[in-house]
């Protein structure tokens, strides 16, 4: 147990360090094309720049920002990881009724599909423990 709570902890630290680094990799972009357009003087060169490659470094920069929320959001549910099984059908279930938990009624989405996941957990443990001891599990519900 102990390996895996110090992966978890250097996986969360190289995750925020790429993240800050997509940060300063988008803020880098951002500012080259800002200094390269008051590098030219002539404004039609410079109205000819900003419609050539306006859109494709802020593209550059909102993937790098996209990225680095990706790093920074795998960082949340690290604990709940280490704490059990019940995380991976959490995720499970949020990837399946994610479009649900952001209607009116997220709340109680939430709500039924935890208690949901809870008996799952539940069963698969209570069937585990009956397998230990030599018994056969008995049907799923």
């Amino acid at each position: 147990m102990e390996n895996s709570v110090n992966f978890f902890e250097s996986w969360d630290t190289y995750m925020i360090f790429g993240g800050i680094g997509f940060i300063v990799l988008a803020a880098i972009i951002l500012l080259y094309h800002e200094f390269r357009i008051l590098m030219i003087k002539d404004y039609k060169e410079k109205y000819d720049y900003v419609n050539s490659h306006e859109i494709q470094y802020f593209w550059y920069a909102f993937i790098c920002v996209i990225l680095a929320g990706a790093l920074f959001g795998n960082t949340v549910a690290t604990e709940k990881i280490e704490h059990g099984q019940f995380c991976h059908h959490w995720v499970f279930c949020v990837l399946q009724h994610g479009p649900h938990l952001l209607s009116p009624f997220g709340r109680k989405a939430a709500e039924k599909i935890t208690e949901q996941a809870t008996d799952i957990s539940q069963r698969e443990s209570d069937a585990q423990a009956q397998r230990i001891r030599g018994r056969r599990p008995s049907g799923r519900q």
